[in-house]
């Protein structure tokens, strides 16, 4: 298996994202939580769904993604020389999920379970052996040493698919229990309560049965013979009935004839009566509309007096407002004159009882010779204010008197101007009216125009009302005559049913005892299938065991063969990545990790953490090449996951040095890792970034 390509979309951290994986070592470079090994993951879950997926399904989708966008991932990989392509995907607000496989770019699955069925038949394994297979982890590895032998010599032979022998041999014992269990059961329903052989018992209720069905035979043939003269009455009745029938349908067709000619009949008698009543109406409604037509001559000069109306009226106003404005203004001039009048009454009063030795008010001086001049100028002014007053209320009189006779002028253009607006009323009215009937014209004219065409459609109508009279009789005979027959028949085919319920109830004697007998001959198959399956249990419990103990001694004998071919491989590695130091790794029967330093063996709790953590790769690669050599090189790519975090920087040479080394056994290498350094020692990097919004980026340097 080569991995070409993968896409991301709204797939955890990443929001688009495209890759392509080259051969050789590639160093999956960035911080911790940017997503190094949501990459990987994103293959396992388009692959296998979200078995695959260390969450749950709605947290794969990216967080701040649309409720529209979908959650997608492309994955494209060579699988036995074939391109295989995978996309999966999650849409909608309810994450509904989806799945397509094409391999060589033809559809081979369709739908979620339907894909991730096909790829475990394909690849030949589940989820979890595919991640077991080509995924190595820092934990993974730190447990290999840490565990307790009652732990890891389960996982690794687990790991080895060993396990799949104990299961195997597990299944085996099963199976030989069931069938232990099956020959004690069958054994008991064999015989009965009283220890009889129920086959035996069997066979006698058989002959028992035997006997009543023949006597049964001899009822049924009396019971046939009977169905048969009462089918015979119930033919001669159906055809006799048959005949009145036709003759009552017939006769119906000619009632039918004689129906539709009355009642065509009837209708160009109604068609025509309407005809000669629209014709009246019409006559009515044309000299309705002359006399309305006249009635409209006398309202033909409402159009000139009601606008000249209604000009003189406007002309009024507008004299009456002068009229208003002169009277207004005499009546303020008369106030100003007698305002005038009363200012020179007082000074005449006050002159007179100052008297004329007094000052001068104003300048001081004896009033003298003036005091007479004074009271006549003043008397003056009272006389002119007093004739000014007197011409003002006669003007203002003159207005008011023509003002009224103004408003009598304008009383009189008001009631015609009434007048004329209740004849322009009078003339609307007049108007509907008239195009009222002119609307019924036109509708009886369209009404005549269709009744002529159905007049004439209808043609003439020969109708005779004897001919119909006699039609509907003969009908009725007839149909008596049909019912008379119809009752003889339903009384024939009574007793016809009667007859064949009688039969039918022999019958059904007959096949209950069929069926009991046929219940009976299934049980003694049974029995002497149980006795045939009792004899085929015995045997295969038989060959279980001899099964059982064959597959013991193969699980045994692998064991024992798989043990020093992993140490022969971790050995290799482990001089390779420790340049010789140690050269030598050995597992005991619990898989507890040996290491030779000098040619003496020490357990790995000696060694530093480091050390440790080399010898629990080595291990683990040497796991990897195991299970690849078994697959036929069929995977050909490892993915270790932070396989550096306690060895320096020598042995990381060692290790990126080795792994080079490891490219016959696996073409494409993956390091995932944080450690800035190893990409200065490998080909291709890819690094992985996530940026302050939180959406990861990835790039292939």
């Amino acid at each position: 298996m080569i991995l070409k390509s993968l896409r991301l979309r709204n797939f955890r951290k990443f929001q688009d994202v495209f890759v392509e994986f080259p051969d050789g070592v590639t160093v999956v470079l960035g911080l911790n939580g940017a997503g190094k090994s949501t990459v990987f993951e994103a293959m396992a879950w388009a692959l296998y769904g979200p078995v695959a997926s260390r969450t749950q399904t709605d947290q794969i989708k990216r967080q701040g993604a649309g409720s529209t966008d979908p959650c997608r991932v492309e994955f494209e990989f060579l699988f036995d020389e074939h391109l295989y392509r995978v996309v999966r995907e999650m849409v909608g607000k309810h994450l509904t999920a989806s799945a397509t496989a094409t391999v060589d770019g033809k559809l081979a699955a369709n739908g979620s379970d339907a894909v991730t069925r096909f790829i475990a038949a394909r690849l030949g394994m589940d989820c979890k052996s595919f991640y077991t297979s080509i995924f190595a982890k820092q934990k993974e590895l730190n447990a290999l040493s840490s565990m307790n032998p009652s732990e890891r010599r389960p996982l690794i032979l687990r790991m080895l698919g060993i396990s799949l022998l104990d299961q195997v041999v597990a299944q085996i014992r099963s199976d030989t229990r069931d069938k232990e269990k099956g020959i004690e059961t069958l054994s008991h329903e064999l015989v009965d309560e009283k220890g009889g052989k129920i086959l035996d018992r069997l066979h006698t209720k058989l002959q028992e049965l035997e006997s009543q069905k023949a006597s049964l035979q001899t009822r049924i043939a009396e019971e046939k013979k009977a169905v048969e003269e009462a089918e015979r009455r119930y033919a001669e009745s159906s055809s006799t009935c048959q005949k009145t029938r036709s003759a009552y349908e017939e006769s119906q067709r000619q009632r039918e004839v004689v129906e539709q000619q009355k009642h065509a009949f009837e209708k160009l008698q109604r068609l025509r009566e309407e005809e000669a009543s629209l014709h009246s109406q019409l006559a009515d409604r044309r000299q309705q509309l002359k006399t309305t037509s006249g009635q409209l001559a006398k309202y033909a000069s409402l159009d000139y007096d009601l606008p000249e109306v209604e000009r003189n009226l406007k002309t009024i106003a507008g004299k009456n407002e002068q009229f208003v404005k002169g009277i207004e203004q005499k009546a303020t001039l008369v106030k100003r004159c007698q305002q005038d009048q009363r200012e020179a009454q007082k000074k005449i009063s006050e002159i007179r009882h100052i008297g004329p030795d007094a000052k001068c008010p104003t300048c001081e001086r004896v009033l003298g010779i003036q005091y007479e001049t004074l009271l006549e100028h003043y008397q003056a002014l009272v006389t002119a204010a007093e004739a000014q007053i007197t011409g003002l209320q006669k003007e203002s009189s003159a207005l008011e008197r023509e003002q009224i006779q103004l408003g009598k002028q304008r009383q009189a253009l008001e009631k015609k101007l009434q007048y004329l607006r209740n004849q322009c009323l009078e003339a609307k009215t007049v108007q509907t009216t008239m195009h009222n009937i002119e609307g019924e014209v036109k509708r009886e004219e369209q009404r005549l125009s269709v009744l002529a065409k159905e007049i004439a459609q209808l043609g003439t109508i020969s109708f005779h009302e004897r001919d119909y009279t006699a039609a509907v009789k003969h009908a009725k005979e007839v149909y008596a005559k049909y019912q008379q027959a119809l009752e003889q028949q339903s009384i024939c085919r009574n007793l016809l049913e009667q007859r064949r319920l009688q039969l039918q109830s022999r019958e059904g004697e007959t096949r209950v005892l069929v069926e009991q007998e046929r219940s009976l001959k299934e049980n003694v198959e049974k029995q002497e299938a149980l006795g045939k399956q009792l004899q085929e249990l015995s045997a295969q419990k038989q060959h279980l065991s001899m099964l059982g103990e064959m597959m013991a001694g193969f699980r045994t004998s692998l064991i024992s063969q798989i043990r020093p071919t992993l140490s022969a491989y971790a050995s290799e590695l482990l001089s390779q990545l420790s340049e010789g130091k140690y050269t030598m790794l050995e597992f005991d029967d619990d898989y507890n990790i040996s290491v030779y330093d000098n040619g003496e063996a020490f357990g790995i709790e000696r060694f530093s953490g480091g050390e440790e953590d080399l010898a629990n790769l080595c291990t683990r690669l040497a796991i990897s090449e195991i299970i690849t050599e078994r697959a036929g090189s069929t995977f050909n790519f490892v993915i270790l996951d932070e396989i550096f975090g306690s060895q320096d920087s020598g042995r990381r040479r060692n290790i990126l040095s080795a792994l080079d080394g490891f490219s016959a056994k696996f073409r494409q290498i993956f390091l995932v890792t944080h450690i800035e350094d190893i990409k200065n020692s490998v080909e291709h990097v890819i690094s992985i970034t996530e940026g302050d919004n939180g959406v990861s980026t990835l790039q292939v340097e």
